[in-house]
């Protein structure tokens, strides 16, 4: 989609309802049909042809409505869905595993992929499975974990927005 998409300035922060909106109306491929690379590229057209899967709509949380924590637990439960926070932290940049307790957020400027919740005594904590866009070498496999604090700001504002895919 990066490379294809270029309306929603994908590798710089992006527009997510403008990037669900191209699902709507062209589709996505699968990672294995064309993979993603991390960097804007042409859009290999060929690739795409035939092969694309569409959405039929998205629903929102935190885009001018409000994204309380039942919302955004409702969403999660429903399937994997983007969300945005600020990745500019040393602790995000430099995370390789465990549990993230992210403080030092300033603004949203990196889209996500919010994938589950859990909670385990190894942590002692509630938490957000999350995946990054950043390669495999990065964090868990580009997986990485957050801790969750109810009713708080303390997520870098993964728990503020969400967009969900519906199929």
């Amino acid at each position: 989609m990066v490379d294809c998409e270029t309306a929603s300035s994908g590798c710089d922060g992006g527009y997510l309802n403008m990037a669900f909106e191209y699902a709507k109306t062209v589709g996505l491929v699968s990672d294995k049909i064309y993979p993603y690379k991390g960097k804007n590229q042409q859009c290999q057209t060929s690739l795409i042809n035939n092969n694309t899967y569409k959405i039929t709509d998205y629903k929102t949380c935190g885009y001018g409505s409000l994204c309380n924590d039942d919302t955004w637990y409702s969403m999660l439960k429903s399937g994997p869905f983007v969300v945005h926070m600020d990745a500019s932290s040393p602790k995000m940049q430099l995370y390789l595993f465990g549990l993230l307790d992210l403080t030092d957020c300033k603004s949203p400027n990196h889209a996500i992929v919010s994938n589950g919740w859990d909670s385990t005594w190894v942590f002692n904590t509630e938490y957000i499975h999350l995946r990054n866009s950043w390669g495999k070498t990065w964090g868990e496999l580009r997986i990485f974990r957050v801790a969750y604090k109810p009713n708080s700001n303390k997520t870098c504002f993964i728990t503020s927005t969400g967009i969900l895919p519906l199929i």
